[in-house]
């Protein structure tokens, strides 16, 4: 078992970075062909972490089909998002990027796992924006009638550091990195600045905190994970902790290996656990109880709401355990 405050590993790759083939680029006045944000085309080259689309410059009707890197992308680079999908009652909770959708947002009807391109169609889109993640899931003819509708922007949403320097924004490249391509990176330098400022004033409420071991566990019926990459992680360690982790957490493909309840013990030098799915049959174990943690009552639970996001999610996830530990 280590301790470790950031991470050391090679940059993965987009999940499933989309390649898509480009449209034809639209002229300028003087015949030139725009390439990037500030060329005074009608389309730019959206061109990261392999996936290529020809997008409109200034796009006036926005529409999202993914619910959470999505609609805080657009708010965060200014875009004008004209719809994006509803979500269940439960994932409302304490999300900020619901919160602030404007009113003139439509909050429309749409299945992720099995998108329908005649309700994003009414919707009469100039842009359609989801992850590339999302995107390779579907079959090509979804795909294609997807794409027949607007140009579809499929957003890198791998946030994986790869920085061992306390305080390094590594984990928020993709957000620079993509907004710059839309000529809107300023918008995402404010953005993170106030991820900045309110972490550090998140820190100074928990100076009693610098320094104490936190892990990051999925409960999942009488078995669980323990988690050590992307959002959650990486601003608990900006927030002064040292994050628990351990050699075996990683299946050979490197996806998450799920632990028997006979395996909790490892979380036993965690001072806070935070716990995603709380009710899970497994918190009744004896073990669980007796952990350090869960006698402590330091146990916050981890909301769906932020276990994705950029800068705007991770500032509001932020104050979210500021508050849970502080109350």
């Amino acid at each position: 078992m280590t301790l470790r405050r950031r991470f050391t590993g090679p940059l993965l790759a987009s999940l499933c970075a989309v390649s898509l083939a480009s449209l034809s680029a639209c002229s300028t006045d003087d015949g030139d062909t725009g390439t990037g944000a500030g060329s005074g085309a009608d389309t730019i080259t959206f061109d990261y972490a392999g996936q290529q689309v020809e997008i409109p410059a200034d796009p006036q009707r926005v529409v999202c089909i993914e619910t959470r890197l999505c609609p805080e992308f657009a708010e965060i680079t200014g875009l004008n998002l004209v719809a994006t999908p509803e979500i269940p009652v439960e994932s409302a909770e304490d999300n900020v990027v619901n919160d602030d959708l404007p009113d003139s947002v439509t909050r429309y009807s749409f299945d992720t796992t099995a998108p329908d391109a005649e309700a994003v169609a009414d919707l009469d889109p100039d842009l359609i924006i989801t992850t590339a993640a999302w995107f390779d899931t579907y079959d090509r003819e979804q795909q294609e009638r997807l794409e027949g509708i607007a140009p579809v922007l499929g957003l890198d949403g791998d946030l994986t550091s790869t920085s061992a320097t306390a305080g390094d924004d590594a984990w928020l490249a993709p957000l620079l990195d993509q907004a710059e391509q839309l000529g809107k990176r300023e918008d995402a330098e404010q953005s993170i600045q106030e991820y900045h400022r309110t972490v550090d004033e998140g820190a100074e409420r928990l100076a009693d905190y610098e320094g104490k071991t936190v892990a990051v566990v999925a409960l999942q019926d009488d078995q669980f994970v323990l988690e050590d990459e992307n959002l959650v992680p990486e601003v608990l360690t900006d927030l002064g902790f040292s994050l628990l982790t351990d050699s075996g957490s990683r299946e050979a493909d490197g996806s998450l290996k799920l632990y028997s309840k006979e395996n909790l013990n490892i979380l036993a030098d965690a001072d806070v656990i935070l716990v995603q799915n709380p009710d899970s049959t497994i918190a009744d174990d004896a073990i669980w109880k007796r952990l350090p943690a869960v006698v402590d009552g330091k146990t916050p639970q981890l909301l769906y709401n932020h276990r994705a996001g950029y800068s705007k999610v991770g500032a509001n996830f932020a104050e979210y355990i500021v508050d849970q530990l502080t109350a």
